[in-house]
C-alpha cells in the first residue's frame, strides 16, 4: 500500500469518523434535547428514526450521484452540508423544524458510505481490502465512541447540547475543506471506475450472494439502531456513579467508552479476515454476538457495562468483513451503487430497529430479541459459506 494511498485512507476515515459522530450525536445528548423540548422517550425515538431513515434510504441515489460524479466531490457536499446543517440545529428552532433539519441532515450523511467504501475498494488492491477496511473502521469506531465522550465533555464542562452541535459543524467543516482542495487539485477526475488491475474479477458480478449479504445487511443495521439509539439511557440505567464526571454525563461517559472498545474489533477484524474464510468468519462471529447481547438482556449494575462492552468488540468486528464481502460480490463500475443499496436496507429499513427499542416494554424483550436475531444472521453466514466454500 503507498503512502499516497494510505493518506487518502486515511483522509476518508476521518469523514467516516465524522459521519458516526453525527450519527450518535443524538443520542449523547437525546436526554438534554427531551428535557428542553419537554418530550418522552417515544419521541426521541421518533426524532432518532427522523435521522437514520434518510441516512440509509438515500444511500441508494447516493450511490448513482457518486458513480456519476466521483467520490470526492460528493464526500465534499455531505461534510459541507453537516456543517451548515449542525448550524441549524444549534440555533433555538421550533421542534417540527428540528424533526426536518435532523432528516435533512441524515440525507447529506447518507452519501458517505457508498462513496467513502467504493472510493477505498477502488484504490486499495483485493488482497489489502480487508486490512484497509479495518483502518477504516477503527476511525468509525473511535467517532463511534468519541460521539458520547465529546457529549460529556461539552456537556460537563457546562456548555448545552447546542454549543455542541455547533462544535460537530466546525469539525465538518474542516474536513470538508480538504475535499473541496482534492476536487480543485483534479478538476477533470474521472468517476468512471475501472476493475483493479491486480483482480480482474472485480468486473464480475455474484448477484444472488449480493442479495443474501442485503438481507444480512437489514438484520445488522436493525439491531446496530436499537442498540446505538438509547446505549447512554441503557447505561445511565446502570446506576454507576463516577466521582470525575458531573453525574449529567455520566452515561454519555459509559457509552463512549463502550463503544471504544470495538476499536479493537475492527482492527482484529482487518487483521485476521481473509477472502477465502470471510464467510465461515461472518457466520462464527455473528452466533458469538448472540452470548453478549443475552446478557444485556438481564444484566444489572456494571454488569451493562460489561456486557455492553462486549458486544460492541463483536460488533464492530462484523463490519470490516461484510462490507469487504459487498466488494467481492459486485462489479467494480457499480460498487458506489451497490453499497448504497446495501445501506439503504441495513441503516434505512434497518433504523426501524430505533423505533422498536424505544417502544419495547422491557430490556428483556428488547435485547432478547436481538440475541435471537444475531442466531439468523449467523445461519446466513453459514449460507454464504456453503455458497463460496472451495
Amino acid at each position: 500500500m503507498s503512502q499516497t494511498t494510505l493518506r487518502l485512507i486515511l483522509l476518508v476515515s476521518a469523514a467516516h469518523a465524522l459521519v458516526h459522530i453525527l450519527e450518535l450525536a443524538l443520542p449523547g445528548v437525546e436526554q438534554q434535547i427531551a428535557t428542553d423540548y419537554g418530550f418522552d422517550k417515544d419521541t426521541s425515538s421518533w426524532l432518532a428514526f427522523a435521522w437514520r431513515f434518510p441516512w440509509g434510504v438515500f444511500a441508494i441515489a447516493a450511490g448513482w450521484l457518486t458513480d456519476r460524479f466521483g467520490a470526492e466531490r460528493t464526500l465534499a457536499l455531505y461534510l459541507i452540508g453537516c456543517a451548515v446543517l449542525c448550524g441549524v440545529v444549534g440555533c433555538y428552532v421550533q421542534l417540527p423544524v428540528l424533526f426536518v433539519t435532523m432528516a435533512l441532515m441524515g440525507t447529506l450523511a447518507s452519501i458517505y458510505h457508498p462513496a467513502g467504501l467504493a472510493l477505498i475498494s477502488h484504490e486499495v488492491a483485493p488482497h489489502d481490502r480487508a486490512r484497509a477496511l479495518g483502518i477504516h473502521g477503527v476511525f468509525g469506531s473511535i467517532g463511534i465512541g468519541g460521539a458520547p465522550l465529546l457529549a460529556a465533555i461539552v456537556l460537563g464542562a457546562g456548555f448545552s447540547w447546542r454549543t455542541y452541535y455547533w462544535l460537530l459543524g466546525l469539525l465538518c467543516c474542516i474536513v470538508g475543506l480538504a475535499f473541496c482542495a482534492r476536487v480543485r487539485r483534479s478538476p477533470d477526475h474521472d468517476a468512471d471506475v475501472q476493475p483493479h488491475p491486480e483482480h480482474p474479477d472485480d468486473a464480475t458480478a455474484q448477484w444472488g450472494s449480493f442479495a443474501i449479504i442485503c438481507f444480512y445487511s437489514f438484520i445488522a443495521g436493525f439491531a446496530y439502531a436499537a442498540m446505538m439509539s438509547f446505549l447512554p439511557r441503557y447505561l445511565g440505567e446502570s446506576g454507576l456513579h463516577l466521582s470525575f464526571i458531573p453525574q449529567k454525563s455520566t452515561s454519555a461517559f459509559l457509552a463512549g467508552g463502550v463503544l471504544l472498545v470495538g476499536c479493537v474489533g475492527q482492527y482484529s477484524a482487518g487483521r485476521f479476515a481473509r477472502p477465502a474464510t470471510m464467510e465461515r468468519q461472518l457466520a462464527v462471529i455473528s452466533l458469538i454476538a448472540a452470548a453478549p447481547l443475552s446478557w444485556m438482556a438481564i444484566a444489572t449494575g456494571s454488569g451493562r457495562v460489561v456486557a455492553a462492552a462486549l458486544y460492541a468488540l463483536v460488533m464492530f468486528m462484523l463490519q470490516p468483513i461484510y462490507n469487504t464481502l459487498v466488494a467481492k460480490y459486485t462489479p467494480a463500475g457499480r460498487r458506489s451503487l451497490c453499497y448504497g443499496l446495501t445501506f439503504a436496507i441495513g441503516l434505512g429499513m434497518g433504523s426501524c430497529g430505533a423505533v422498536f427499542m424505544g417502544y419495547s416494554s422491557s430490556d428483556l424483550m428488547a435485547y432478547g430479541t436481538l440475541s435471537a436475531l444475531a442466531v439468523l444472521q449467523s445461519g446466513i453466514g453459514w449460507v454464504l459459506w456453503i455458497r463460496h466454500r472451495p
